[in-house]
């Protein structure tokens, strides 16, 4: 049978080469990219931190600005009067004064939206359009209430526009955004407010030009430390809440978050409890990086045809002796026995060394294949001397005479138990064709053997057995014991005494599995030592001297479990003989 392409040896080395150099490239290949796009992030991260330091510290110089501009009006003799005057001219001069130091500032200051003063009584209000006066029964609108009423002092506020300090929309003007700074006045006893509103969008403009934004594609604004985005290019944005996540305090450290699709950079300001946000989308920083991966996946590309042609070729040469090997395993498979491939000697690689092993396995093959074959008939052989063993012609003529002698001699009924004994011990032979049966099978078959033999001794024989309740059901050879208890009734009986033949079953711990072992001992005349050393030398012989039960037990055992397991015999001169046979433990 031809095996076809996709099937062979030869396709699956090629393709596992293939599998493993594509693995190998994809693995470098995506580690590059890692460490590619890691590598850009951090040097992005590095330099918009640097970067936002710089505006950070735009921002406290024009903090520092406004501070000072802020202290300067304070110390106006205009604001002074306003409060401390109490004719109507005179506040009304210094209402006109403080209307004109406003007014230069707006000028002076162009990104200064409007000035707010409040006293106790009175709010005064300037922009480029307006310059109002406020009693405090008109309301001085949402900055004053939420701002000016709590313990600090001063400080900047956003998210607030012109509509919070109460200043008019004409036509279809909407309310101009802004940074406010406010900072609390006091003139003796009495407390004033000085408000100064920033524009937004020159505000903005400090961190996030026009030009920042084109160069970087950065995305930067701030959020208040409720997470409330109080300056941002894109008017909609004000107001809008961020993650919570994002939000930084002064003792904090910068942080730099990556989501899906930007990487941001949360710096803690120095200007109040505010956090400067700038989002880099993801793909500005990986956009290097997709020329390098198309000039390295086509390098790949060819890199790995010119691999694939190299390995089609070179796999062929390699595979060419594992080819020849098949054909010659299929040769031998039909019968062909003593195949040898031609291969160069002098190689000493894997595939040499398989050929060579073939070679000499095709040569052995044959020996093997009748040693098998022999083994197999001595086998067949054991089985049968053991069923010979059991139908010995002298035991049967010396039952059949004992049971002649016994018609003479005795009555009827001993010859009945007799027969039925003899019966009895025959009817296994026939019976069942295995080649195992229980301790318990093999006990009764053992005593229908005793029993037999008591008659023919006169009852100078007892059988003992000491087998504990849970090895009865232990499964054993047929007949294994029985040519074991005939030799002890053969060889250990004595004229004077009384022959016991005892029977012990116990198991040992071998390894980790554990053997059944069961010895056959008597009380008879024993072996000398010479004698003992012959008998156990015999076990492993093939003749047929006068213990060939022994030894035919013991190579049937080999044969069955190993050449760990078998007989083993002791005995002591004038004391015991006993034989133990070793089997392993097999319910």
């Amino acid at each position: 049978m031809k095996i076809p392409f996709h099937k062979s040896i030869f396709t699956k080395i090629l393709l596992a080469f293939a599998v493993c150099f594509i693995l190998v490239i994809l693995v470098n290949f995506i580690w590059l990219s890692i460490w590619a796009v890691n590598s850009l992030k951090e040097r992005t991260g590095e330099e918009k931190l640097w970067s936002v330091r710089q505006l950070d510290n735009n921002i406290s110089t024009f903090d520092r600005e406004i501070r000072q501009l802020t202290i300067r009006l304070l110390n106006d003799d205009s604001l002074k009067n306003i409060i401390y005057s109490k004719a109507s001219d005179s506040q009304l001069e210094a209402r006109v004064a403080f209307f004109g130091m406003t007014g230069s500032a707006l000028v002076e200051y162009d990104y200064i939206e409007s000035v707010c003063f409040y006293t106790d009584s009175v709010a005064l209000l300037t922009d480029e359009q307006n310059n109002l006066i406020r009693s405090r029964d008109y309301g001085w609108g949402d900055f004053y209430e939420k701002e000016l009423t709590g313990e600090e002092s001063i400080g900047w506020r956003g998210g607030y526009d012109s509509s919070s300090f109460g200043f008019p929309l004409y036509g279809g003007e909407t309310a101009i955004p802004c940074m406010s700074f406010f900072r609390r006045g006091y003139y003796g006893a009495s407390e004033c407010w000085l408000v100064v509103n920033v524009s937004l969008d020159y505000f903005t403009e400090m961190y996030n030009s026009e030009e920042y934004r084109k160069e970087r594609s950065d995305n930067t604004y701030i959020i208040d430390e409720q997470g409330r985005i109080i300056s941002h290019a894109e008017p909609d944005m004000l107001g809008v809440s961020v993650d919570s996540g994002y939000i930084r305090y002064p003792e904090s450290t910068p942080l730099t978050i990556e989501t899906e699709d930007n990487q941001i950079l949360c710096y803690p300001m120095t200007l109040e409890k505010w956090t400067l946000i700038s989002e880099t989308p993801l793909s500005v920083i990986e956009g290097d990086q997709r020329a390098v991966k198309s000039l390295f996946l086509t390098e790949v590309t060819a890199v790995g045809v010119i691999i694939l042609i190299f390995l089609f070729f070179w796999t062929r040469r390699i595979i060419t002796p594992l080819l020849q090997v098949v054909t010659a395993l299929r040769q031998l498979r039909k019968g062909a026995l003593g195949l040898t491939i031609p291969y160069r000697k002098d190689k000493s690689d894997e595939i040499s060394l398989l050929v060579t092993q073939f070679n000499r396995m095709s040569g052995e093959i044959e020996r093997l294949m009748e040693e098998n074959n022999r083994i197999a008939e001595k086998k067949r052989e054991a089985e049968i001397q053991a069923l010979k063993a059991q139908l010995n012609p002298h035991f049967l003529y010396n039952t059949l005479n004992t049971v002649k002698w016994m018609a003479v001699a005795h009555n009827e009924e001993e010859i009945v138990d007799c027969v039925c004994a003899l019966g009895d011990l025959l009817q296994p032979v026939y019976r069942d064709s295995g080649s195992f049966w229980s301790l318990t099978e093999e006990q009764n078959y053992i005593m229908n053997y005793c029993r037999v033999m008591n008659y023919r001794y006169r009852e100078h024989c007892r059988l003992q057995m000491e087998v504990p309740d849970y090895l009865w059901e232990t499964e054993i050879p047929k007949f294994i014991l029985q040519p074991i208890v005939e030799n002890a009734f053969l060889y250990g009986k004595t004229e004077q005494d009384c022959l016991t033949v005892r029977i012990i079953a116990e198991t040992q711990l071998r390894g980790e599995d554990r053997t059944l072992c069961l010895t056959v001992s008597d009380n008879g005349a024993g072996m000398e030592q010479e004698a003992l050393r012959k008998l156990q030398e015999s076990l492993t012989e093939e003749h047929s001297g006068k213990h060939i039960g022994l030894a035919n037990i013991h190579q049937r055992l080999q044969l069955l479990y190993g050449g760990d397991f078998g007989l083993t015999v002791e005995s002591r001169p004038g004391e015991f003989f006993a034989v133990t046979v070793h089997i392993p433990l097999k319910s």
